[in-house]
């Protein structure tokens, strides 16, 4: 679980190049309070992990549910630490999340979007049965121009939150009962 020891290293991953351009539409954060008031905006009902490789912060997941008519959806974000990026770090976030969105909360639809020509992400989210539903054009200006992105969702089955459980149990490193 994130705690305010690991907002240091956070505000270092959001501000990241890599992040900047593949992750997300934000500038960067001016500071770790600046970091911190756009978190508490995205909800209450949360789950933010962080994934550490030795005792270097590697990466981050975030799980957000949304209110109301649509509490049965959760949308998320992670991000991986550049050095750390094609070690697993992202794969382990995902299983993690997943057994969260999946057993803890419930979730039946989890929501994404993603940039287009973040190759990486499109195949892993596609590996967690993630489908592409519809494609933003111009969605974001870059330096070297405008970038489409796509949305993803995944429905979640019975079936789908055993599989999910079962992962998370095993990437934390403990069996199921």
């Amino acid at each position: 679980m994130r705690e305010n020891s690991d907002d240091e290293a956070l505000l270092a991953l959001f501000n990241e190049e890599c992040f900047q351009r593949f992750a997300t539409h934000m500038r960067p954060f001016a500071d770790v309070e600046d970091m911190r008031n756009w978190l508490a905006g995205l909800g209450p009902d949360r789950f933010e992990i962080v994934c550490e490789s030795g005792v270097e912060f590697a990466g981050f997941a975030g799980l957000y549910i949304l209110s109301d008519r649509q509490s049965h959806i959760g949308w998320f974000f992670l991000g991986v630490r550049e050095k750390h990026q094609r070690r697993g770090a992202a794969a382990l976030l995902m299983n993690s999340l997943l057994g969260a969105a999946d057993v803890l909360a419930g979730v039946q639809r989890l929501q994404l979007t993603v940039y287009a020509d973040n190759e990486p992400a499109i195949r892993l989210y596609k590996k967690f049965g993630f489908e592409i539903e519809g494609r933003h054009r111009d969605f974001l200006r870059r330096d070297d121009g405008p970038v489409d992105a796509f949305s993803m969702a995944r429905l979640t089955t019975g079936e789908m939150a055993a599989k999910s459980r079962e992962r998370a149990l095993r990437a934390l490193g403990r069996r199921g009962a």
